[in-house]
């Protein structure tokens, strides 16, 4: 016998076709069993769907031309003077200065310009932060969360510019919350990801993106990638925030 509503096996019987859980509280007639879990699944995809919602025209795609090529990343409003945040691997090029310019989902480019360098790429202080020439129409700040309140297990969600191909987003669960200063996440960040937010569950933002793979005894990991905490980025950059 499993509880119906967690799918614990810590139930007892409580007198007629009712049951208590143990692990989840859960107390109710146990052949309910289909219309209690679809109810929590469409709870917990509808999570998703409000964090998408609620942030799709927060989120910048960003590009970087030289005579080169062409680089990508993603990034993410502070305010409505147009402040941005990314990492500095996004928009540093080997001491060139690209064409740079970013946009919402569906919306014009827009120059931006480099306001601030916080650190050096592949570190915890991977931070820049740009200024947006115009702020795009339709465009909003996010709001920022606090970090320290997350758990091994927490659900987060990153919306980004996955591969350069545009604004998507991805699920997953915090796997350490202080991993060498960084947050260790199993969500699919991919190159292009690099410089965009990490939600929780309720919207706020509580990381921002480091697309890297995780290493170790020569080993190339798999579903682990690191995000740098939002309240470290607060301590960076606080008299903009």
């Amino acid at each position: 016998m499993n509880c119906p509503n967690c799918g614990s096996a810590k139930v007892q019987p409580i007198g007629g076709d009712k049951i208590r859980c143990g692990a989840c509280m859960y107390t109710g007639p146990m052949e309910q069993q289909t219309t209690v879990y679809s109810s929590v699944v469409t709870k917990n995809d509808s999570v998703g769907e409000m964090v998408f919602e609620k942030n799709q025209y927060s989120v910048l795609e960003i590009q970087c031309e030289t005579e080169e090529g062409c680089g990508s990343g993603s990034g993410f409003i502070i305010n409505n003077q147009g402040y941005a945040i990314t990492n500095v691997h996004v928009i540093d090029f080997d001491g060139e200065v690209p064409n740079y310019k970013a946009r919402i989902q569906g919306g014009q480019w827009v120059e931006f310009e480099v306001e601030k360098r916080c650190g050096i790429p592949c570190s915890t202080n991977d931070i820049a932060l740009i200024k947006l020439l115009n702020m795009p129409r339709g465009a909003k700040p996010v709001k920022l969360g606090d970090s320290d309140k997350m758990k091994n297990g927490s659900p987060i969600y990153v919306i980004g510019n996955s591969l350069g191909h545009g604004t998507c987003i991805v699920a997953g669960i915090v796997s350490d919350k202080d991993r060498n200063g960084y947050i260790m996440h199993d969500a699919q960040a991919n190159p292009g990801n690099s410089g965009g937010p990490m939600f929780n569950k309720d919207g706020e933002v509580i990381s921002v993106v480091v697309s890297k793979t995780l290493r170790g005894n020569g080993q190339e990991a798999h579903g682990m990638n690191n995000s740098i905490p939002i309240n470290h980025v607060k301590k960076l950059l606080g008299r903009y925030l």
